[in-house]
């Protein structure tokens, strides 16, 4: 049985979450979301004791993979659950990526920036960094 790791991630947006995994390739259908937290499932199909509202389901995810989910916790951020075996594909380079892309979802939903009158007139990628450009014109 895989161990799984812990990490909290400074995400608390639901639906940039869902945008950011989208772009990485999780698209709605190879997504599962809960509101009541929801058990894991281990690479043999075992309910794990980790819970999660959004879950990416194992047969998504790798063979022999365990379900990766983000469980929300109370105070509004979300805690990622990773299998050990999962690491070398889910660990800092991809959670850095999804970090890069909800980062972007969140700019592009900023409620402050949509009344005040912005809106993006340009996306440049620079290196591995995703520069927007907002205009109020």
């Amino acid at each position: 049985m895989s161990h799984y790791t812990e990490q909290i991630m400074e995400i608390s947006d639901r639906n940039a979450l869902m945008a950011a995994l989208a772009d990485m390739g999780f698209t709605k259908d190879k997504v599962k979301t809960c509101a009541e937290p929801t058990r894991l499932e281990g690479y043999e199909g075992d309910q794990r004791n980790q819970r999660a509202h959004v879950i990416l389901p194992r047969k998504h995810v790798g063979g022999s993979s365990n379900d990766v989910g983000f469980e929300r916790m109370p105070d509004g951020r979300y805690r990622l659950h990773v299998g050990e075996y999962d690491l070398h594909r889910y660990g800092k380079a991809w959670q850095d990526q999804l970090m890069q892309r909800y980062g972007y979802h969140v700019t592009l939903t900023d409620v402050d920036l949509i009344r005040d009158g912005y809106r993006v007139v340009e996306e440049n990628k620079v290196g591995d960094a995703i520069q927007i450009v907002l205009s109020d014109d």
